[in-house]
Order: C-alpha cells, then sequence, then structure tokens
C-alpha cells in the first residue's frame, strides 16, 4: 500500500518560502559563472517552447524544469543544485494536482527569456528579481487553483420509502 501525503496551501507556503531565496540565489551565481553553451541551450529549449501547442502541458513544464536545472548547473554550486532539484520536485507534485485549473502555462515558461536576457548582460541584480517574479507567479497560480479545486460534495437524497 502507498500513502500519499496531502498537499494544502500552508505547505506549498513554505515550499516557496524556500524556493523562492534559492532559485534566486542559483540565477545571481548562474549571472557570474555560467557560460555560453548554457545560455545557447536555454535559447535552444524556449524556442522549442514557443512552437509547441497550449495544450501541451508536460512538454512545457518539461522545458521550465529544464530552464531552472540549467541555471542551478551554471550556478556551479552542486549543493544549491541538490536542495532545488528537491524543491522543484515537491513543487511539480502541487503542479500536477492543479493542472486542471491553471491557465497559460506557455506565458510562465517563456517569462525564461527575460531572465535568459539578464544573465547574458551580467545583470544578476535584474535576473534575481525576475526569477523572483516568475517563481511567485507560479506559487499565486497554484494556490489559487489548489483553493478552488476542493467542491463541496452535493448528494442527492432519495426520499425515504
Amino acid at each position: 500500500m502507498i500513502f500519499v501525503a496531502s498537499i494544502d496551501v500552508n505547505d506549498l507556503q513554505r515550499l516557496f518560502e524556500m524556493r523562492v531565496p534559492l532559485e534566486v540565489l542559483a540565477v545571481q551565481l548562474a549571472t557570474q559563472r555560467g557560460s555560453s553553451g548554457h545560455w545557447n541551450e536555454m535559447a535552444h529549449l524556449l524556442a522549442s517552447a514557443a512552437v509547441l501547442p497550449d495544450s501541451a502541458e508536460d512538454a512545457l513544464m518539461e522545458i521550465d524544469h529544464a530552464c531552472h536545472a540549467l541555471f542551478w548547473q551554471a550556478a556551479d554550486n552542486r549543493f544549491l543544485e541538490e536542495q532545488l532539484t528537491v524543491l522543484y520536485a515537491l513543487s511539480l507534485r502541487m503542479w500536477h494536482y492543479s493542472l486542471p485549473r491553471l491557465e497559460n502555462l506557455r506565458f510562465c515558461v517563456l517569462e525564461h527569456h527575460a531572465m535568459l536576457d539578464a544573465v547574458c548582460q551580467l545583470q544578476a541584480g535584474l535576473a534575481g528579481q525576475l526569477m523572483e517574479q516568475h517563481i511567485r507567479a507560479f506559487q499565486e497560480n497554484i494556490e489559487q487553483a489548489i483553493r478552488n479545486k476542493w467542491v463541496a460534495p452535493h448528494f442527492e437524497m432519495e426520499p425515504s420509502p
């Protein structure tokens, strides 16, 4: 038997209070330590996202994950990368739970363009701000989806004989 822990908004808030500062740190370090190879690969990923249909949620999330993973790799800090890998996996669990109610996933993935531009221009502060906005917007979307997911049960009673 497998048990899966429940998901609630409090868990989500605690997850993201850890993830936001670590993602910001990763993109800022990536600005200093990343290579043109990292950024060329991200540009290729983002170009592939632009041609995917809106219904390709799984493919879009794979691209989102790959972009984040490139920032983590470019940050060149294995401890940071390990923590973010775990936190991202937990975020994905929330995403899968909320998927039917999330909107405009393509826009969320394409937000990486602005981060990539900032990193390539060596603007670590701007890259960090953009990452924070990206993560917080994703958090808000998931929170809203979780709040709207629960619907009070409706029972139709048959008349007693």
